[in-house]
């Protein structure tokens, strides 16, 4: 009887023992998760580190406080894949004298949302102001590469696709290569092709027919 009930005590105290970890535990969590927008921001929740730094930015503390409040805010946006609002915020920090680092993630922000004409003149005035020009001409230049793609991309071209009914019949066709030249280079079992090899003794060799693409 000593030990069964010794038993029981144990089990007791022990269940006793978790839950107190476990409600230890989740206040703790709670805790840290609501207490600042700078503690969700060092925790890394964004998104509530946003809405809380939002809060704390409108009550309009001293210009070096926005600056800092702005910089996180933008940094936040960027971590969640908002590069269009993030841009807004970098920009915001730097007009508050945040300083060269939140001008560089603007020009990197205007760069990631396709705004490649505003991201040169940012990536070059970086450069000015930093003192080191040399440093962003790579990304200049691959602004500037991405505006003519993007001219590319907008001109009209298209193709007119047809079948060819000089081609196409109930033989078995195979391995088409279409050539510089114009040719379309394929296998066939057909009559009349125009190769020498014999495949494997089937009759399949080559034929090579010209044909034309038309662009509009």
């Amino acid at each position: 009887m000593c030990v069964a009930k010794i038993l029981l005590k144990l089990k007791v105290f022990f269940f006793i023992g978790v839950i107190l970890i476990v409600t230890i535990t989740t206040s703790c969590f709670t805790g840290l998760k609501s207490k600042s927008g700078k503690e969700a921001y060092e925790l890394k929740q964004y998104s509530l580190a946003i809405s809380l730094l939002l809060k704390d930015y409108e009550e309009k503390p001293s210009l070096g406080q926005r600056a800092v409040l702005a910089f996180k805010i933008g940094h936040s946006y960027e971590k969640m894949g908002l590069h269009s609002k993030s841009l807004i915020w970098y920009k915001r920090a730097y007009e508050h004298g945040y300083g060269l680092a939140a001008l560089e993630k603007y020009a990197f922000s205007l760069k990631q949302n396709e705004d490649y004409e505003a991201a040169i003149g940012t990536f070059g005035l970086l450069g000015e102001e930093s003192g080191t020009p040399q440093l962003y001409q790579r990304d200049i230049a691959i602004c500037k590469l991405c505006i003519e793609w993007k001219k590319k991309a907008e001109l009209p071209f298209h193709y007119e696709v047809s079948l060819a009914e000089g081609i196409n019949d109930n033989s078995n066709n195979f391995g088409a290569v279409y050539t510089k030249a114009g040719n379309l280079i394929f296998s066939s079992d057909r009559l009349g092709v125009t190769g020498k090899k014999n495949i494997n003794g089937l009759g399949i060799s080559t034929l090579i027919y010209s044909i034309m693409i038309r662009q509009r």
